[in-house]
């Protein structure tokens, strides 16, 4: 159920991927965003949405298909000690 005036997860998404559509296309592009965001991305561009398992401040490179009809890659960056973004990517690849 949503708030009144509250958006729909469709809407969101549809949203989220119109904005990230207009990006310049200059690489690399850095885009700082909460885990909704990156569950559109994520979605739309790896097909994973379906571990619905985002961590705030995970730093990840979306790499582009090698080939046409691949999908794109979740590529987990360094994000100091502890390995926090490996044990993440790793659930999220699966």
């Amino acid at each position: 159920m949503l708030p009144d005036g509250g958006e729909g997860w469709e809407s969101f998404a549809s949203r989220v991927w119109a904005a990230v559509q207009g990006l310049s296309g200059e690489a690399p592009t850095l885009l700082v965003a909460h885990a909704g965001v990156m569950l559109v991305l994520q979605d739309r561009l790896a097909g994973t949405a379906a571990s619905r398992s985002v961590a705030n401040a995970l730093p990840v490179r979306f790499e582009p298909p090698a080939r046409p009809g691949d999908m794109w890659r979740l590529l987990a960056l360094p994000a100091g000690r502890g390995g926090h973004a490996r044990r993440t990517m790793r659930r999220i690849a699966r």
